[in-house]
């Protein structure tokens, strides 16, 4: 995760400082024809072509981050991930051709009136909507089935939020997906509309990658440490066996435990190491 979020802060960097160095050649530099918009429609501009480069590469980082945390969340099963791997290896080929059509067009117009470049292009945004939406919504259904099957146990309930982890955890994904899918959806549509509003939205798109991104990370460890407050939080993780692997005596007390359960006590630190000392016992 560290790795990650360190690319995005470059990419999104890159892509900001690649925008001032456009402003700069277009507005004070260049001296040719057409004053500042020859500079903007020049497609092969080298600053175009890597700020072209960096929007894909961000697209794919994020996009491959959360197949990886749909991965995590089904407990590592390949077989719920194959389409969505698919979906990313086809967007990653799409993106390779659009940087090669864009570094060698050398014609002037803005990048929606390519038709050389509008198949790719909308290929492009369509598989990668797609593919947001159906691992978006395979990571919140499987929280929510966990969530569901584990309610009757669940004694917990943020007083402030009115609901358990799991449900904030739902709520931070949906949230966090609905902000980089529907940046995705306009950037869609002024393609489409050959807009030049293109470039502006796909900027912030470039940044709403790594907000959406570490937005999950910042508030579901919020949500997480905000309910210890001043007390120290133990939990202690059960391990289970069938009654046929233990022998009890005759006199032995038998406790039984609901498979599938973490028994946490909040208590102050004082008490923390009897606490414990009595846990180990037991």
């Amino acid at each position: 995760m560290f790795v990650v979020t360190s690319l995005m802060a470059l990419f999104a960097t890159i892509d900001i400082a690649l925008g001032l160095r456009h402003n700069l050649d277009a507005f004070i530099f260049y001296t040719g024809p057409g004053g500042p918009d020859g500079e903007f429609d020049n497609i092969s501009n080298w600053v175009n072509v890597m700020k072209t480069v960096d929007t894909q590469i961000m697209s794919l980082i994020g996009d491959g981050m959360l197949i990886f945390r749909c991965y995590t969340v089904f407990s590592g099963r390949w077989k719920i991930i194959v389409l969505p791997l698919l979906m990313w290896l086809g967007d990653a080929v799409l993106s390779a051709i659009i940087i090669c059509i864009t570094a060698t067009l050398r014609r002037d117009a803005i990048i929606s009136q390519q038709a050389s470049l509008k198949p790719f292009l909308y290929s492009f945004f369509v598989i990668n909507i797609i593919l947001n939406i159906i691992t978006t919504g395979m990571i919140i259904l499987r929280i929510w089935s966990v969530n569901k099957k584990s309610s009757p146990y669940v004694t917990h309930v943020d007083p402030q939020q009115g609901c358990t982890r799991l449900q904030r955890a739902m709520r931070i994904i949906i949230e966090s997906g609905f902000i980089y899918s529907a940046l995705m959806i306009a950037t869609f549509v002024c393609e489409l509309a050959s807009s030049n509003a293109i470039y502006g939205v796909s900027d912030v798109l470039v940044v709403a990658v790594g907000v959406s991104f570490n937005l999950i990370i910042i508030r579901i460890h919020w949500t997480a440490t905000s309910t210890v407050s001043h007390e120290v939080t133990l939990s202690y993780s059960l391990r289970f066996v069938t009654s046929s692997q233990i022998a009890f005596p005759q006199d032995s007390l038998e406790i039984a435990v609901t498979p599938n359960m973490e028994m946490s006590h909040g208590i102050s630190g004082s008490d923390s190491q009897e606490v414990k000392d009595g846990w180990n016992a037991i």
